[in-house]
């Protein structure tokens, strides 16, 4: 029997031992109900840095309340899955993870959403495809609108079995050639203990300013965040109940961003 992968869950416990025992449809809808709630009680809670990161953002806009109303809205069956959640999962399983975005039916350079600490770790491939639906890397994931949780339980799947045994020369040759672009992309991103160095010197640095300083700070942020609603709602329909509601949306989580008065 293979060795487990090194991540942050022991794939041998309750309840990864038997969602990660099913598969198909069963997979997918029973494990995709546990991840929504792991990575909602993620941002929620955690001390890590891009939970962190992400209620920061809230904070240095000023609109610190209103980062429960996003994840209220997210956290409801069928709301479709951002960045933020999965950059969530990736963190809180200690993988890293790599989107591969599709536009019109082309695949896009890859994105390298989140680096974990150990080099080493499994790595988590999620398919994009135009904004609309998530995929895991294997397809045949269910769009009922958990496709973020669907695939990302697709891919625990994978890696926890190392279903990734290729006898094709050819194919074998080709994936390995993807997997050092995806290193590659990783090992650009900064680890998480980087990320908050960042952000803890950032908030010193902000701490210093006078009170007009740190206001406009917020003020560029709330509207730097306000942009991101609107391209948000352009961009991902299933984001509109949070966007109505003009709920600050950040994009990206992975970056530390200015934090003022967190």
């Amino acid at each position: 029997m293979p060795s487990m992968p090194t991540t942050k869950v022991n794939f041998n416990e309750e309840p990864w031992v038997d969602l990660l025992a099913l598969s198909g449809l069963a997979l997918q809808q029973q494990t995709a109900r546990v991840l929504r709630k792991l990575a909602i009680e993620h941002l929620q809670t955690s001390k890590t840095p891009v939970a962190e990161a992400f209620r920061a953002e809230y904070v240095a806009a000023q609109l610190g309340p209103q980062v429960n109303e996003f994840l209220k809205a997210q956290s409801k069956n069928q709301a479709w899955g951002t960045y933020i959640e999965a950059t969530a999962l990736a963190e809180r399983f200690g993988v890293h993870l790599v989107v591969l975005p599709i536009k019109n039916g082309v695949e896009q350079e890859p994105v390298s959403l989140y680096r974990t600490e150990n080099d080493n770790a499994p790595v988590i491939i999620l398919r994009n495809k135009d904004n609309q639906h998530w995929e895991s890397r294997n397809g045949s994931t269910l769009g009922d609108g958990n496709c973020l949780y669907n695939a990302f339980a697709q891919e625990l799947k994978l890696i926890s079995n190392q279903d990734l045994q290729i006898d094709n020369a050819e194919t074998k040759q080709a994936v390995q050639q993807q997997q050092q672009a995806f290193n590659t992309y990783i090992k650009s991103q900064p680890k998480p203990s980087v990320v908050k160095q960042v952000l803890e010197n950032e908030k010193a640095r902000i701490a210093k300013l006078s009170p007009e300083e740190q206001q406009q700070i917020a003020d560029d942020h709330a509207y730097a965040l306000q942009l991101a609603v609107k391209f948000s709602n352009e961009a991902m329909n299933p984001l509109q109940t949070a966007c109505e509601k003009k709920q600050p949306v950040p994009t990206h989580t992975g970056t530390p961003r200015l934090v003022h008065g967190a």
